[in-house]
C-alpha cells in the first residue's frame, strides 16, 4: 500500500492519502515515538484511492507514527505535531 501524510509536520489537521488494491474495512492505528498507542479509529476502504483527515491539535508536539491496515495491506507513516 503506498501512502502519504500531509501537511508534515502539522498542529491541527493532517490528511492521508492513499491507494488500495481492494475495498475492505481497515484500521488507523497512532503511536508516539515511544511505541505507545495514542488513538485508533475504523476506516472504511475503497479499491482505489482512499483520503482521510486526522485532528491532531490534542496531541502533544512530538513525533508520532500511524500505522494503517486494510485487508493484507499495511503502511506505516511518520508525522510530526508543532504546536
Amino acid at each position: 500500500m503506498r501512502a502519504i501524510v500531509f501537511p508534515n509536520p502539522s498542529a491541527q489537521t493532517i490528511n492521508v492519502s492513499f491507494i488500495s488494491n481492494t475495498a475492505s474495512t481497515g484500521e488507523a492505528e497512532i503511536t508516539n515515538i515511544a511505541g505507545q498507542h495514542v488513538t485508533a479509529e475504523t476506516l472504511h476502504v475503497t479499491e482505489g484511492e482512499n483520503r482521510k483527515a486526522f485532528n491532531v491539535a490534542q496531541l502533544a508536539t512530538g513525533l508520532y507514527f500511524m500505522k494503517i491496515k486494510a485487508g493484507n495491506e499495511e503502511s506505516v507513516l511518520h508525522f510530526s505535531v508543532q504546536h
